[in-house]
């Protein structure tokens, strides 16, 4: 009996330390608070993962709007230092900073079907390098797909988005 107890105790008090553990108390973690919502063609699209992520070696900030691996995504390219303002210059590599939006469908199979930005809107209204947080709006028209003629119109976007280095 005695070691039916004690058994029942040490994990009793390991389940109960993990709990405190893990609490929210650590400030140097993260922010889980991602956002990102737009329209697709008029339907609602509030993605379940919203990511940001910066690449070291092109120093370029994407942030992604997605429903899972190989489904139904949005993503932003910027450069990772982009300023506050106003933004509608897209896919010009000659361009003072490189900005990029693209759509991928939920039934894409390859990128027949996808579209990047031809005109729209990119609006920064808050980027704090040090803490790794940027928040805008947008919104914009893909190009036809490469070998169709499907075209995308991406409405009411928005983003808060806690990103990380890789």
């Amino acid at each position: 009996m005695k070691t039916i107890f004690l058994n029942t105790f040490v994990l009793f008090s390991f389940f109960t330390l993990s709990l405190f553990s893990c609490s929210k108390s650590d400030d140097s973690s993260p922010s889980t608070a991602n956002t990102f919502f737009c329209k697709v063609d008029g339907v609602d699209y509030n993605p379940p993962n919203a990511t940001g992520l910066i690449s070291t070696i092109t120093n370029t900030l994407v942030i992604t709007g997605s429903t899972g691996s190989n489904a139904q995504k949005i993503q932003i390219f910027l450069p990772n230092d982009i300023a506050v303002g106003t933004y509608t210059q897209f896919y010009d590599y000659t361009a003072d900073e490189f900005i990029q939006m693209y759509y991928s469908p939920p039934t894409s199979q390859d990128a027949d079907d996808d579209g990047f930005a031809n005109s729209g809107q990119l609006v920064i209204t808050e980027h704090d390098t040090n803490a790794k947080r940027i928040k805008g709006t947008f919104n914009f028209v893909t190009d036809p797909s490469i070998n169709g003629s499907t075209v995308w119109n991406v409405t009411e976007g928005s983003f808060t988005i806690t990103y990380q280095e890789l």
